[in-house]
C-alpha cells in the first residue's frame, strides 16, 4: 500500500512539473538572469567579464575585468555586447510579458487557464533557488501575489493550491494577520471548492480560520468533519490536524447540547487496532467530557478514564490536575491537595496550579498558608489572568474572615487586572450583596449578563446573585424563582441545590425544600449547612431522632474538614457549626430538660417582668417589642466611668433547680461589654462571688470569676502541650464576637464528671454553643444563685445601644414514682 502511495506521488510531482514545463512564457533569454556581461568576438568566441564602463557601446574599446585581471577589449575585438541581467530585471521583463500576451488581442494568454498557468509558471520562478544567484530565490517576496493571481485566473487549478496553502499559512499567521487578509484567503478556498478542487489540507485551513480568527466555530463545522473523514487514524499523516479537528468539534457539540456526538468523536478512538497514543486520546478527552457534563455516574465514568488514560502515558502530569478538580467538587479537600502537591513537585512553576493549592487550603480553613502562596504568585506574574486568581483568592480569605471591607479591595483589582473575565465581577457583586450594597451588585450582574446572554453558567451565577439581592430586601418569593432558574441551569450542582433547598425552607415550602437538599446530600455527601437544613425539615416534622442525627452529622463534617487549630474556622464554618451545636443540645435537653424561658411581656416601675434595673448610669433600661434594651449615654463621676447598668432577676435560684442559664443579647451600637453573670444572692455572704462571660472592647468572649473577697480572676490559657494536663479552669477555645450586628447566646452550664454527674459549684462557659471554659470554679460562692445580664463601656460619654432577647433557665425535669 505505501509503495503504491509512493509512486502515485513520484507521478504527480513529474505531471505537475512537465505542465510547467508546458506552461506559456516569454523568450527565455529576456528572462535569463546574468550574473556578467558577454562579449562575442568577431570569430564567435563569448567572453565573460565585467565591464567597467558606465554606457559600453560598439566601436569603442572597453575596460573590462575577466575573472580577476582588468584589461582593454580593442573595439576591433567586439562584435556583439550581452548586458549581464538581474532577478529584478529579469522578473520586470517576465511581467511586461504576462501584462502584453493578457491584454492583446492576439495574446496567448486570454483563456483563464493559460494565464493560470503562467502566474504559477512565474511564481515558481521567484521561489525557486537559482544557480546564477548562489543558491538564493530570485524574486521570492512577488511569489505569493503571483499564486493568488494563479488561483483567481483558474479556480479548479489543482496545480496551484498546495503552494497556495503554505505560502498562505507563512503569510496569514494565526492571531497576528487582520480579519481583511483572511477573509481573502477564505474566499479563494471556496471558489476552488466550488470549481471542484478540495483537500484534507485545504478543508482544515478553512476550519481552523473560521474557528480561532474569525470566531465562528459553528461555521467551521462542515469542513472539520470533511478533515475527519478524509484521513485513516491508524495513518501518521496530519493526525495533528485531526486532533484538532475533534477538540473544535466537540467543543461545539457540547455548545449545542448533542453530548453524545462529542463523545462519539473520542469512544471511536479507544479500539484495540489503534495505536496507544490513540487510545490515550480518546481516553482522555472522553474523560473530560464526561467531567463537563457532571453527576454522580458521569463523574465516576470520567475517573475510570483518567485511569486508563494514566496507564498509557503515566508521565501526562495534567491528569493529576483533572483529578484534583474532581476530588475537590465531591468534598474531598484533602486528597485533591495531595494530588495538586504531587502535581506541583513534577511542574514547579505552573502558577495556576499554585493557586488552585491555595484555594483547597482556603477550602479547609488553613487561611494563613494560602495568603502566603497566593501573595508569592501574585508577586512573581505579570501576566494579567493569574494577578486576577490570585487577587481572587486573597479576597475570598479576607470574605472568610469576615473583612468585607478588604475582600472587596482585592475583588477591585481582581476586576482592574482581567476586565474581560467575568469571575472578579461576579465575585464583587456577591460581597457587595454581603455589605447591603445591592444596587452596585446588581449594575455589575446586569452587565454580565448583557456582555454574555449565550452563557448558562453565568446566567446561572447571575440568578444566584439576583436571588441574593432579592432575599436581602425581602423578597423571597421571587429569590425562589431565581434560585429555580439557577437549578434548571446547574441541576447537578450541590451548592446551587443547597441555596434553592435552604431558600424554601425558610419559606416554610419544606416538601419542596426536602427535594432539593436531598439531592444535594446525594451528589455531595458531608455539606453542612445540607445537613443542617435536613436537620431542620425533620424536627419541624417531629422527627427529633432523625434530625440529631443530621445535626451530628454536620458536626462531624466539620470537624473533619478543619485542619489546623491555628487557624479560625471561616464565618460559613462558624455559622454551620453555631447552629448544628444549639439544635442538637436543644433535641437533646427536650428529652431531659425544662426549660423556663421568660420572653419579657410586660414592665411596672423599676422592674421589667420580674426583673430589676441595675445602676442606671445615664442608660434607659426599657421593654421594645418583647426584648430589652440598654441604651444612652454614660454618665457619672470619673470612677463610674465603667459603671454598669442592666437588669437582674429577682428570683434567686437553688443550685439544685439550675442546670443552665443562657441569653441571647445584640450589639446594636457603641463601645460595649455585654455579659451574663451567676452570683450570690443580694444580703448574703456569697454576694460578692460571682461569674461572668462577656465579650471584651477588642471582640474577644471572657470568662472572669469574682472570689468572695472581691479578687477578679481568669481561667488560665494552656499551651497545646498543657492542655491535656491542665487540671482547674481554663479556656477552651480562643472565641471571638465579631462586630456583625447579630443575637448571639451567652451560656453558663454545671459542668459534668466523666461520668455525666454535674458537679457541685463547677461551670463550663459556651458562647453560640462553644465552650470557651471549662471547669470554672467560683470560691465563696453558696447553693443559691442570682442572675443578671449587664453591660459597661469604659467612658464617659460613651454611646452605646445593647438589645435581649430572651432568657432560658434549664433544669432536670423530675422523674417519675
Amino acid at each position: 500500500m505505501r509503495m503504491i502511495q509512493a509512486l502515485l506521488t513520484t507521478a504527480l510531482f513529474f505531471s505537475a512539473s512537465l505542465l510547467l514545463a508546458q506552461a506559456p512564457g516569454p523568450p527565455s533569454d529576456s528572462v535569463s538572469i546574468r550574473a556578467f556581461d558577454r562579449i562575442v568576438t568577431p570569430s564567435g568566441e563569448v567572453k565573460e567579464c565585467l565591464i567597467a564602463d558606465p554606457n559600453p557601446t560598439l566601436g569603442r574599446d572597453l575596460n573590462v575585468k575577466i575573472r580577476t585581471v582588468t584589461t582593454v577589449l580593442k573595439a576591433a575585438e567586439i562584435k556583439e555586447i550581452i548586458p549581464r541581467r538581474s532577478a529584478e530585471e529579469a522578473y520586470a521583463n517576465w511581467v511586461k510579458w504576462l501584462r502584453r500576451e493578457s491584454r492583446s488581442a492576439t495574446g496567448s494568454l486570454k483563456q483563464g487557464p493559460m494565464r493560470a498557468a503562467a502566474e504559477l509558471a512565474l511564481a515558481q520562478w521567484c521561489r525557486t533557488p537559482h544557480v546564477k544567484l548562489n543558491g538564493k530565490r530570485p524574486m521570492e517576496a512577488m511569489a505569493h501575489n503571483h499564486l493568488v493571481m494563479a488561483a483567481r485566473a483558474d479556480a479548479g487549478n489543482a496545480l496551484v493550491y498546495p503552494y497556495l496553502l503554505a505560502s498562505f499559512i507563512r503569510q496569514n499567521k494565526l492571531g497576528q494577520a487582520n480579519l481583511t487578509a483572511l477573509n481573502e484567503e477564505v474566499e479563494l478556498y471556496l471558489r476552488a471548492q466550488a470549481a471542484g478542487y478540495s483537500s484534507p489540507d485545504m478543508d482544515y485551513r478553512i476550519a481552523i480560520i473560521m474557528s480561532r480568527s474569525l470566531r465562528v466555530p459553528g461555521g467551521a463545522v462542515k469542513y472539520f468533519q470533511r478533515v475527519l473523514a478524509a484521513g485513516e487514524e491508524s495513518s501518521a499523516a496530519n493526525k495533528a490536524q485531526r486532533r484538532k479537528a475533534r477538540e473544535v468539534l466537540s467543543s461545539v457539540y457540547m455548545d449545542r447540547g448533542e453530548v453524545e456526538k462529542a463523545l462519539g468523536l473520542y469512544d471511536e478512538l479507544i479500539q484495540p487496532q489503534l495505536t496507544p497514543d490513540l487510545n490515550f486520546e480518546g481516553f482522555y478527552n472522553s474523560a473530560v467530557i464526561y467531567t463537563r457534563i457532571g453527576g454522580a455516574k458521569n463523574t465516576a465514568l470520567a475517573r475510570d478514564r483518567f485511569a486508563k488514560a494514566s496507564e498509557l502515558q503515566p508521565g501526562f502530569a495534567e491528569i493529576e490536575l483533572r483529578l484534583a478538580a474532581l476530588d475537590y467538587a465531591a468534598g474531598q479537600y484533602k486528597e485533591a491537595g495531595k494530588r495538586l502537591k504531587a502535581y506541583l513537585a513534577r511542574v514547579p512553576g505552573d502558577l495556576h496550579a499554585t493557586i488552585d493549592s491555595a484555594m483547597v487550603d482556603i477550602t479547609q480553613g488553613l487561611f494563613w498558608k494560602a495568603g502566603q502562596a497566593l501573595q508569592k504568585a501574585l508577586d512573581e506574574t505579570g501576566e494579567p489572568l493569574v494577578g486576577m486568581r490570585a487577587r481572587l483568592g486573597l479576597g475570598s480569605i479576607e470574605e472568610l474572615r469576615g473583612n468585607l471591607p478588604q475582600a472587596e479591595a482585592h475583588y477591585r483589582s481582581a476586576v482592574s487586572l482581567a476586565e474581560s473575565n467575568p469571575l472578579a465581577s461576579l465575585m464583587l457583586a456577591n460581597i457587595l450583596v454581603g455589605q447591603g450594597r445591592t444596587d452596585e451588585a446588581g449594575e455589575l450582574v446586569a452587565a454580565v449578563r448583557s456582555d454574555y446572554v449565550d452563557s448558562q453558567a453565568l446566567f446561572g451565577v447571575c440568578s444566584r446573585l439576583q436571588a441574593l439581592m432579592e432575599n436581602s430586601s425581602g423578597d423571597a418569593a421571587q429569590s425562589s424563582v431565581h434560585l429555580e432558574f439557577a437549578v434548571d441551569v446547574s441541576p447537578e450542582d450541590p451548592a446551587v441545590l443547597e441555596a434553592a433547598g435552604l431558600a424554601f425552607l425558610r419559606q416554610g415550602k419544606l416538601e419542596q425544600g426536602l427535594g432539593y437538599l436531598s439531592r444535594a446530600n446525594t451528589l455531595q455527601v458531608g455539606r453542612p449547612a445540607t445537613l443542617n437544613g435536613l436537620g431542620y425539615y425533620n424536627y419541624i416534622q417531629g422527627h427529633h431522632r432523625e434530625a440529631a442525627a443530621f445535626f451530628d452529622q454536620a458536626l462531624a463534617a466539620l470537624k473533619k474538614n478543619t485542619s489546623s487549630k491555628k487557624e479560625a474556622p471561616s464565618a460559613e464554618a462558624r455559622s454551620a457549626k453555631v447552629y448544628a451545636t444549639n439544635a442538637r443540645n436543644l433535641i437533646r435537653d427536650m428529652e431531659r430538660l425544662q426549660v423556663w424561658v421568660d420572653e419579657f411581656e410586660s414592665s411596672v416601675e423599676g422592674s421589667i417582668d420580674g426583673w430589676s434595673e441595675v445602676e442606671l448610669y445615664g442608660i434607659d433600661v426599657g421593654l421594645v417589642d418583647s426584648n430589652i434594651v440598654f441604651k444612652g449615654q454614660q454618665t457619672g463621676a470619673d470612677d463610674k466611668a465603667d459603671g454598669e447598668s442592666g437588669i437582674r432577676l429577682m428570683r434567686v435560684y437553688r443550685s439544685r433547680d439550675l442546670e443552665r442559664v443562657a441569653v441571647r443579647v445584640r450589639i446594636d451600637s457603641g463601645r460595649v461589654a455585654p455579659f451574663l453573670r451567676l452570683s450570690g444572692p443580694d444580703g448574703e455572704r456569697s454576694a460578692l462571688a460571682a461569674l461572668s462571660i462577656f465579650r471584651d472592647f477588642e471582640g474577644r468572649v471572657r470568662v472572669r470569676i469574682r472570689t468572695a473577697k472581691g479578687d477578679w480572676v481568669e481561667p488560665v490559657e494552656p499551651t497545646e502541650e498543657e492542655a491535656a494536663t491542665i487540671k482547674g479552669a481554663s479556656y477552651t477555645a480562643n472565641v471571638t464576637w465579631e462586630d456583625d450586628r447579630k443575637f448571639h447566646t451567652l451560656e453558663i452550664r454545671k459542668a459534668r464528671s466523666e461520668k455525666g454527674s454535674l458537679r457541685s459549684n463547677m461551670f463550663d462557659l459556651y458562647f453560640d454553643g462553644e465552650k470557651v471554659a471549662q471547669g470554672v470554679q467560683v470560691p465563696g460562692l453558696s447553693t443559691k444563685y442570682q442572675l443578671s445580664v449587664m453591660a459597661r463601656t469604659d467612658a464617659i460619654g460613651n454611646d452605646y445601644s445593647v438589645t435581649v432577647d430572651n432568657f432560658k433557665v434549664f433544669r432536670a425535669k423530675g422523674k417519675r414514682k
